[in-house]
């Protein structure tokens, strides 16, 4: 029982770091869309955008830099989903990754969209 134990704490303990992650990643992506809450027309050739939420009393700047950072959320938050397949992989192949392994690779993923 005790060997049970240890093995679920050594799988949840480091996809905790994961899902930790992804959480406040998601929530940062939705609290940036209800501020813009932005509408996308497509007009061949071009792609008009139509911004309805809070950031239009501040100005359009603010409603600019709210779409790209939830861009970026969004971006952030398909890496992570990638990340979260590669351990439940690993795990499933009986090599749990370590927490520092974990959030190595999470770094090197995105670290070139800082």
């Amino acid at each position: 029982m005790t060997f049970v134990l240890n093995f679920i704490d050594v799988f949840i303990g480091a996809y905790s770091i994961i899902l930790l992650n992804s959480a406040i990643t998601d929530f940062i992506a939705v609290l940036v869309e209800l501020m813009s809450e932005t509408r996308m027309i497509a007009d061949f050739p071009f792609l008009i955008h139509i911004y309805e939420g809070f950031c239009t009393r501040i100005g359009m700047f603010a409603c600019k830099m709210s779409m790209l950072i939830e861009m970026h959320a969004m971006f952030h938050s398909i890496l992570l989903i990638a990340v979260s397949f590669w351990y439940r992989s690993s795990a499933l192949d009986g090599r749990f990754p370590s927490k520092a392994i974990v959030q190595v690779v999470k770094s090197i993923i995105i670290a070139p969209n800082v």
